[in-house]
């Protein structure tokens, strides 16, 4: 596939505070299904947030 027609992604760096947060997040869910913090999660249950974007 030539370069300009293949597919662009960003996602979300694991390295910043934003992550961290979004990691936060998933670890302490505030959904009403979730009774009590977890406290902690696995690093397979916090997926990194990807979005495919359009070419200009």
């Amino acid at each position: 596939m030539a370069p300009s027609e293949q597919p662009r992604f960003e996602y979300l760096d694991t390295g910043g505070t934003t992550f961290a947060k979004y990691a936060d997040a998933r670890t302490n869910r505030r959904d009403p299904f979730f009774i009590v913090p977890a406290g902690g999660a696995d690093v397979c249950n916090i997926p990194v947030p990807v979005r495919r974007v359009k070419r200009e």
